[in-house]
């Protein structure tokens, strides 16, 4: 596999292609393909699916290393917003 540049992706196994300005994911800059990014621009999260630069996290996400969202731990069934993998800040109303 071709080495990239931190900001390039390999397309095709053969050329490096720019993430900047790559049109699926709005404020991408760093990607491992098309359509997965790995860094975002200031102030925007990597989503827990890598598909896109969100500029928070969803209730059942927390963020990692202030750039990535990642989805609470399934074991936490009665959680709807975590600040970390295994600590619910809220639960299911009634819980």
């Amino acid at each position: 596999m071709k080495d990239c540049k931190d900001d390039e992706y390999v397309d095709s196994g053969e050329f490096c292609k720019k993430c900047s300005g790559v049109a699926s994911i709005p404020n991408c800059l760093k990607c491992l393909s098309p359509t997965e990014c790995r860094e975002c621009d200031t102030g925007f999260f990597v989503s827990s699916n890598k598909k896109e630069c969100v500029d928070k996290c969803a209730d059942d996400e927390f963020i990692i290393n202030n750039k990535l969202c990642k989805k609470c731990s399934a074991e936490m069934t009665e959680c709807i917003k975590c600040t970390s993998a295994t600590v619910c800040a809220e639960c299911v109303e009634g819980k």
